[in-house]
């Protein structure tokens, strides 16, 4: 990280420096906060200058100084005592809010798996027909933290509008989910190839309980039955990013598979709950669409 400011005259005409990087700056972690303090309130000073109540307004339509603002509202706050302290990286406001530089501010910061950047993320559709060139005819760009998943049904679209649909669209995981499957058949016949993300849940991964493909689902009856025969009493729908539609199945005050002798912690019992949980509740993705897409 560089604090690359331009200097601010201070005090007796003296200046701070620019471009110091966080390593070189004497006195560790304190040393990094002081100066990044210190040049909080310069620019503080040049915020109140231009908020000033004899200050020309256009000065406050400067590009400049919009980008100046909304810099010292993204890196510095007010504490209760009046004084301008300066965020540690877990206060700082959500990347898809926050710009990473002054000069571009579309530029956004991310992470995926073991790469971190700041700029943008561009997604590029090209032909893979065999014996023939692969030619590019689509690319998407959005800022870094917008999730690749969230581009499958703007491509679509747009291949739409250029006539371009294809009859199968091969993707990598993160574009796919049952969900985006079966809306690209129905909207506009793709067949959308990929791999479905698996179920990650404690019962899935380690093999010894009943994971959500345990369950049997009656949708006429918006009902599911656990392996041992007890049903859900309950049904409702909760937001998904992925899912048109998620059911919720949830048990009475005991486990959905109780052992005769009915102790909460019962073998079957552990298999939906896990230890010493009273409470049942699935979360069952998918709507019988999707359902019979996974």
């Amino acid at each position: 990280m560089v604090f690359d400011v331009d200097p601010v005259k201070a005090g007796q005409g003296g200046s701070r420096w620019a471009g110091q990087e966080i390593g070189k700056v004497p006195g560790g972690k304190a040393g990094v906060t002081a100066l990044a303090e210190a040049f909080g309130r310069d620019g503080q000073k040049v915020l109140a200058a231009a908020w000033a109540a004899d200050a020309p307004p256009r000065l406050r339509t400067l590009t400049q100084v919009e980008i100046l603002r909304r810099v010292w509202v993204h890196h510095y706050y007010w504490d209760a005592r009046g004084r301008l302290r300066w965020r540690d990286g877990h206060a700082l406001p959500p990347a898809s809010l926050r710009f990473d530089s002054p000069y571009d501010t579309d530029a956004h910061y991310c992470v995926k798996r073991d790469t971190a950047w700041s700029g943008y993320r561009t997604h590029f559709t090209e032909t893979c027909t065999s014996e023939l060139p692969e030619v590019v005819v689509h690319v998407a760009t959005t800022i870094a933290p917008v999730q690749d998943g969230e581009l499958t049904a703007q491509i679509h679209g747009d291949l739409a509008a250029m006539d371009l649909t294809p009859a199968e669209h091969a993707v990598d995981a993160a574009y796919v989910s049952p969900t985006q499957i079966e809306r690209a058949q129905r909207v506009h016949g793709i067949t959308l190839l990929g791999p479905v993300v698996p179920d990650h849940s404690h019962q899935a991964k380690s093999g010894d309980g009943f994971d959500k493909a345990a369950f049997t689902i009656d949708w006429d009856h918006r009902r599911a039955t656990c392996p041992q025969g007890n049903l859900s009493r309950e049904r409702r729908n909760l937001p998904s990013q992925h899912t048109s539609g998620v059911a919720r199945g949830a048990g009475d005050e005991r486990p959905l598979s109780p052992e005769p002798q009915g102790p909460v912690n019962s073998v079957a019992g552990g298999r939906c709950l896990g230890e010493g949980l009273r409470r049942s509740a699935t979360n069952l993705l998918y709507d019988e669409p999707n359902e019979a897409v996974r």
